[in-house]
């Protein structure tokens, strides 16, 4: 609550990536820099060391506090929504762009475009656009096809609509296979793997790749917890804006670096931060300087503390109990609520690990 063109030629017969694939998807298709080159735009070109983080599929619940999370640490990233998830997120969409990340375009239902034609295919990306232009008027204008799944032939079929000021498709260089050393958080999830097991996937991954454009997905609560856990253990430093890439970067017509996300609240709040306070179920932060406040109730909602990093907000009224997406213990037994506040369980104990607290950020883990 707190509140160019497209690729002319596409790769064709481009595998399935994001969901499941054979193909190593570490690798994007081409590391040409060109627009009009064969391939999807990627980052192997990156300076040794930067990583760009993307999130696909959003507005997830937690979308926000992510936007927040990473603004505060100074990190840009790219959150590639479906359209069909913004409405009632409408407060994430706006703290994307007030953190200074980029709004961009993964179409409205994440849908094959290679199996759309026509007005489908138009307004696959047109009606997604026609949200993110009203948070983000002047651009840039990024699109990542769901899947990966790109080809010549819709490249081509949407040059010929106003739909060819997007730049694209965006591919990406880690976290599009689970292995035993590579990880992709919506497989880790559906695999049982803990959040950190995931996460250290990931570092290895990018360890090895030296560089690149990270796939992630914000719908998944465990993602925040992840992202949050890579941050902190590799440093905001080596997190920077998609169009540092070069590939990107020209596309779009020059590395403009990203926007810059605002500074820490001035004076004019006090000692008021945007981590604010809950006075019953109103609301009071401070955003970028000016004092705010909200009533929790008019979205049926309750002031709360979130945690320590992300401070007081207005959450959804908790649908498991007294068990939120931190989890607590029973014994060996991990219990959580999940994004979509439904409650959760597995037994650590017949993992070889045990149930324990892993931070207050994040809460109760499986752990080693």
């Amino acid at each position: 609550m707190k509140h160019a063109l497209f690729v002319v030629a596409g790769l064709v017969g481009l595998g399935v990536f994001g969901c499941s694939s054979q193909k190593d998807a570490g690798e994007e298709a081409t590391d040409a820099p060109e627009v009009t080159s064969a391939g999807q735009l990627g980052g192997s070109d990156m300076a040794p060391g930067e990583y760009a983080l993307t999130f696909d599929d959003g507005p997830g619940a937690r979308t926000e506090e992510l936007a927040n999370w990473l603004g505060d640490r100074g990190i840009v990233a790219a959150f590639f929504i479906n359209g069909k998830n913004a409405p009632g997120r409408e407060s994430a969409l706006a703290a994307i762009k007030a953190r200074g990340h980029i709004l961009a375009n993964h179409t409205q239902n994440h849908e094959d475009m290679r199996n759309l034609v026509g007005g489908a295919l138009y307004h696959a990306v047109a009606d997604t656009d026609a949200i993110i232009a009203q948070y983000q008027p002047s651009g840039p204008w990024l699109l990542r096809a769901p899947y990966g799944a790109w080809d010549g032939r819709v490249s081509s079929e949407l040059n010929g609509t106003e739909m060819r000021k997007y730049v694209g498709s965006i591919f990406w260089n880690v976290g599009g296979q689970l292995t035993a050393t590579t990880g992709a958080d919506w497989n880790c999830w559906s695999a049982g793997v803990a959040v950190d097991d995931c996460g250290q996937r990931y570092m290895n991954e990018m360890q090895t790749r030296g560089r690149g454009i990270v796939l992630m997905h914000d719908t998944h609560s465990a993602t925040i917890d992840m992202t949050k856990m890579i941050v902190e253990h590799m440093g905001a430093e080596h997190f920077v804006s998609i169009l540092r890439a070069p590939q990107v970067a020209s596309a779009v017509g020059g590395d403009t670096g990203g926007a810059t996300p605002p500074p820490p609240p001035a004076a004019g709040c006090g000692d008021l931060t945007y981590k604010g306070f809950c006075e019953k179920n109103k609301l009071t932060w401070c955003d970028n300087g000016v004092k705010k406040t909200f009533e929790c109730t008019t979205n049926n909602k309750v002031c709360n503390l979130v945690d320590a990093n992300e401070g007081h907000d207005c959450v959804e009224r908790a649908p498991c109990g007294n068990v939120d997406y931190r989890g607590a213990c029973d014994g060996s037994v991990l219990s959580w609520c999940d994004e979509t506040g439904a409650l959760r369980s597995q037994d650590c104990g017949a993992r070889g690990r045990r149930c324990a607290l892993q931070n207050e950020a994040t809460g109760y883990n499986c752990l080693q």
